[in-house]
C-alpha cells in the first residue's frame, strides 16, 4: 500500500477533494482508513449533450456544454451517474478518477457538517443537496485505474527536474482537477505559475487562488460549475449562498477579494497555457 503523496498546502475547498483523490488505492479503497467547479447564469437548466453509450472517450480539455461528467441536477444520484461514468469512459480515465475525488469528499463533509447549517436557509439547501446526492454512495465499487500522475508525484518517485515538467505539461493538456491542481501548487512553490508574479500576493494567497483556479479550470468537465451541482453546493454549505449561486459566485463568497480577482486571472493563465 502506498503512503498518501504529501501535498504542498491544504487549503481551500479544492484541498480535500485533492486528498481524498490521493487517498484512494487502485483496489477502491482509501489509504490509510480515511474515508473532498463554471457555468454562466443562462445555462443553468439545460441538460449538456452526453457521450452516446457504448462510445469509449478519452478526456481531452472539455468543450463548453459537453461534460464528460455530469455531477449536477436535482436528482444527482453519485453512485448511478459515477458507475455509468465508468461504463462510458473507461475506469482510466483520468477524469472519472477526479469525479470520484470530488464526489468523495463531499460525501465526506456532510459528517462535519454542524447544526446550524442545517437552520440557515442559505446553507441547509446545500446540505441537502449533498445529502441526498451521496445516498448509496460507495467508493470500493468505483475502482479508478488512471496511471496519469499528478506532477508531484515525481517529486516522490522521480526528480525535482521531472516533477517541474510535468507540471507544465499538466496545465493545458488535461481536465483532471487534481492534476491540474498539482501543477499549478507545485509551480506556486517555485514561484513560476504563469502570471504569478505580477498578482503580488503572500505565499499562502498564491496558494489558495491557484488551487481555486484550478477548480474553475476544470469543472466544467464534471459538469459542477453552475448552479445546482455538488461542487456548488459543497461551498454554499460552507459559506452560505441563495439557491442557484453558480461555482463562480460561491467562491467569490469563499475567498477574500484578492484572492479571487487572483484565482479568475490565474485560471485563464491556465487555459491559455502552452508548455514549451
Amino acid at each position: 500500500m502506498k503512503p498518501m503523496i504529501a501535498w504542498f498546502t491544504v487549503v481551500v475547498a479544492l484541498a480535500g477533494a485533492m486528498v481524498w483523490w490521493l487517498s484512494i488505492d487502485r483496489g477502491g479503497a482509501p489509504r490509510g482508513g480515511m474515508s473532498v467547479t463554471r457555468t454562466a447564469p443562462s445555462d443553468v437548466g439545460k441538460q449538456p449533450a452526453r457521450v452516446p453509450s457504448g462510445a469509449r472517450a478519452v478526456s481531452t480539455i472539455a468543450q463548453p456544454g459537453l461534460p464528460a461528467i455530469q455531477l449536477a441536477g436535482g436528482g444527482l444520484r453519485l453512485q448511478h451517474e459515477l458507475e455509468q461514468a465508468m461504463a462510458r469512459l473507461g475506469p482510466e480515465d483520468p477524469v472519472f478518477e477526479s469525479a470520484v475525488g470530488v464526489a468523495g469528499a463531499a460525501c465526506a463533509e456532510i459528517e462535519n457538517v454542524s447544526a446550524g447549517a442545517k437552520k440557515d436557509p442559505e446553507r441547509a439547501w446545500a446540505v441537502s443537496y449533498m445529502e441526498n446526492s451521496c445516498q448509496g454512495f460507495d467508493p470500493a465499487v468505483l475502482v479508478p485505474t488512471s496511471k496519469d500522475h499528478p506532477a508531484d508525484w515525481y517529486l516522490w518517485k522521480g526528480t525535482d527536474e521531472q516533477a517541474l515538467a510535468k507540471a507544465k505539461a499538466d496545465l493545458g493538456r488535461t481536465d483532471s482537477m487534481p492534476i491540474v491542481a498539482s501543477a499549478a501548487t507545485l509551480l506556486v512553490e517555485r514561484g513560476m505559475l504563469p502570471g504569478q508574479t505580477e498578482l503580488r500576493l503572500s505565499r499562502e494567497q498564491a496558494f489558495t487562488a491557484a488551487l481555486a483556479a484550478a477548480k474553475l479550470r476544470t469543472c466544467n468537465a464534471i459538469g459542477a460549475c453552475g448552479a445546482n451541482s455538488l461542487l456548488t453546493a459543497s461551498a454554499c454549505a460552507q459559506v452560505g449562498c441563495r439557491y442557484g449561486t453558480t461555482y463562480r459566485d460561491a467562491l467569490r463568497r469563499q475567498l477574500s477579494a484578492p484572492e479571487f480577482e487572483a484565482a479568475l486571472a490565474l485560471e485563464q493563465s491556465l487555459a491559455d497555457y502552452t508548455a514549451p
